[in-house]
């Protein structure tokens, strides 16, 4: 027995929906998976981005202080001056020392009295400092090495800051602070953390200063750290020495206000399995794939049942006439879903009255 024409009609609608469906899923899943590469990256850049936002202000409210006292320095009092320098030390967790050294390069005032009266001309931040405003790279604290705690094998490393007093054309001194490296290893790291990537702050020529973890062994040849050390803004995604993926993401400045460039580069990476806070799946759009099949094959059982099912029930009645006769058949079906079924149902209705 041949197959009735709604069966090949129901294989012909299933197919082409399960096809059509296939296709779009496929496609759905190749536009979601690019969707999602181009979200990864844009998460890194702005967590990057974010990171050395944190970084450079944390910095640049110590330099704005420091520009603030600068400029009311040459018309304090001695006590004033004093009240001031020792302001900006605070605590000392971050900022261990602070000090005015005259533009005879002599130490004439400082939060840590012991420093008073040091010859300091050969030091970066005072011979910068008569000429304008310093910011220092990260280095050892060789002025201040052995008051902060640190010793020749171990040396504290800190950052310093320094501005003219003064006219700049004949300034009266240097005023100077810096800030210390752990505090900016514990920032980092906290930075890391609470962003859930890992950071790595880099010097002019790649080199590692800072990183979340520790650890500032990097590898040059990596196309992450060659865009740093170049200055290149780059996302990509790479193997790194451990053997794992990561996504990868290079800020090639980092900038606040007037405060001169330290010329740092910071790096962000995440690894490339890392959840982004929210499931894929809920943006993947296969609901509305899954609506796609549904209407589709929706569509194909109501074509059954508007156009398929009456040319059946006539075929029915057309072969149950030419078997019994007109006088054993019963009455023809009225069917007018469509012209050629109308059509169809009267002739085969003029056929039984014979």
């Amino acid at each position: 027995m041949k197959p009735a024409l709604g069966t090949w009609f129901g294989l012909f609608a299933t197919t082409l929906a399960a096809g059509t469906a296939a296709m779009t899923i496929g496609y759905g899943l190749s536009f979601l998976e690019a969707k999602t590469a181009s979200e990864r990256d844009e998460i890194i850049r702005i967590r990057t981005q974010a990171a050395a936002d944190a970084i450079t202000r944390a910095l640049g409210d110590k330099w704005e202080r420091l520009q603030y006292v600068a400029e009311e320095f040459p018309s304090s009092t001695t006590e004033r001056a004093r009240g001031m320098i020792d302001t900006m030390v605070g605590d000392g967790h971050r900022v261990p020392w602070a000090g005015f050294a005259s533009a005879g390069g002599v130490v004439a005032m400082s939060s840590e009295p012991t420093a008073e009266g040091r010859d300091v001309t050969e030091r970066a931040w005072f011979a910068s400092g008569m000429q304008g405003p310093f910011a220092g790279e990260l280095r050892d604290a060789r002025f201040l090495n052995t008051l902060l705690g640190g010793s020749t094998a171990n040396p504290v490393r800190v950052v310093e800051l320094a501005v003219p007093v003064g006219e700049i054309s004949a300034p009266q001194g240097v005023l100077a602070l810096i800030v210390r490296q752990d505090w900016l290893d514990d920032f980092v790291t906290e930075l890391g953390e609470s962003l859930k990537i890992d950071l790595f702050v880099l010097a002019r020529d790649g080199s590692g200063l800072l990183s979340s973890g520790g650890d500032l062994a990097l590898d040059s040849t990596l196309p992450s750290v060659r865009a740093a050390a170049t200055g290149e803004a780059v996302s990509v995604r790479e193997t790194w020495p451990d053997g794992e993926e990561y996504d990868v993401s290079v800020v090639p400045s980092m900038h606040w206000g007037d405060m001169p460039d330290f010329g740092w580069r910071i790096l962000g990476r995440m690894d490339a399995d890392a959840p982004m806070g929210r499931q894929v799946a809920g943006d993947s759009g296969l609901p509305w794939l899954g609506g796609l099949l549904a209407f589709a094959l929706a569509l194909s059982v109501l074509f059954q049942l508007i156009f398929v099912r009456p040319f059946g029930r006539l075929a029915s009645f057309a072969d149950e006439l030419a078997e019994k006769g007109a006088d054993g058949a019963p009455y023809p079906p009225h069917e007018n879903t469509t012209r050629e079924s109308t059509q169809l149902s009267a002739a085969l209705s003029r056929l039984d009255r014979h």
